[in-house]
């Protein structure tokens, strides 16, 4: 598989948690699934589903988990539960921790059998367990590298783009918040922010000066305006930015999948 580069700036996404609450299953699932691939595609470090209209986070981080894990490992780390129960209509990710049956991979995630301090066994979906030097837990996910003829545990990921992880905040302003802490850039999309072909150059000299871009989303019919003012804000005074990454859209309402594959795609040409 070949190693795409690390982006040069972070990219984060943070979406809210009623988004496709609307859709029946198994669509529902099938947009989920899009939107992963979507994540890994720009390669995305991280996603954060936040908590909007009352509605809990775990199904889309459930799926979101499940699809960002390698294929050898998910019936091991997933039980079966009712969030996941239409999986099968999600596409395959395809990003570079899920290298495909029989592949020679230089890193591999692994699920640690049998702990220890300075070695522990592996499941690295090959023919049977191996051995890695170095330390982890028991039921511990850890990325080993192939050293020789032996495996060595690795403290961080690869040095390429691996995947996106999953994290859950408990509103909007919780999530912004991680990424102002953070000190990452704060940038909302919106059809009534500025015109992206007016501040391409400012995002990008803002982008340089902190590193990285947590790019918010909010729903097709209820934008982050609505979402900040239901907070108790007014979304200019919590974000750095409010951009409109699709000008002139010639569609009535750009749905939020949609919009991250367009705003992401923006954002890789603006910075890379």
């Amino acid at each position: 598989m070949n190693k795409p580069p690390k982006p040069r700036y972070t990219r984060y996404v943070a979406i809210p948690s009623s988004l496709f609450r609307e859709v029946d299953e198994p669509l529902r699932t099938l947009y989920v699934g899009l939107l992963a691939r979507a994540l890994a595609i720009y390669r995305v470090e991280e996603v954060t589903v936040y908590i909007e209209g009352g509605v809990p986070p775990r199904y889309l981080a459930d799926v979101l988990e499940y699809l960002r894990a390698p294929p050898y490992l998910r019936k091991k780390l997933f039980p079966r539960k009712k969030t996941l129960r239409f999986i099968g209509v999600a596409p395959p990710l395809a990003s570079p921790n899920h290298p495909l049956r029989g592949e020679e991979s230089e890193y591999r995630e692994a699920l640690v059998i049998k702990g220890g301090s300075s070695r522990v066994l592996v499941d690295a979906g090959l023919d049977k367990p191996v051995w890695a030097l170095g330390g982890g837990a028991a039921g511990e996910v850890v990325v080993v590298r192939r050293a020789g003829e032996s495996w060595v545990v690795v403290r961080g990921e690869p040095p390429f783009y691996w995947s996106y992880r999953v994290a859950v905040a408990g509103s909007f302003l919780e999530a912004v918040t991680h990424y102002r802490e953070a000190g990452s850039l704060i940038v909302a999309t919106s059809r009534r922010g500025v015109d992206v072909r007016e501040m391409g150059e400012r995002l990008r000299s803002m982008v340089k000066s902190t590193g990285s871009i947590a790019l918010f989303y909010g729903l097709w019919a209820r934008g982050l305006y609505e979402v900040a003012r239901e907070e108790g804000v007014e979304l200019g005074d919590v974000v750095d930015a409010v951009v409109n990454f699709i000008p002139n859209q010639g569609v009535r309402t750009v749905r939020t999948v949609e919009a991250v594959h367009a705003s992401l795609a923006v954002v890789n040409a603006i910075l890379e």
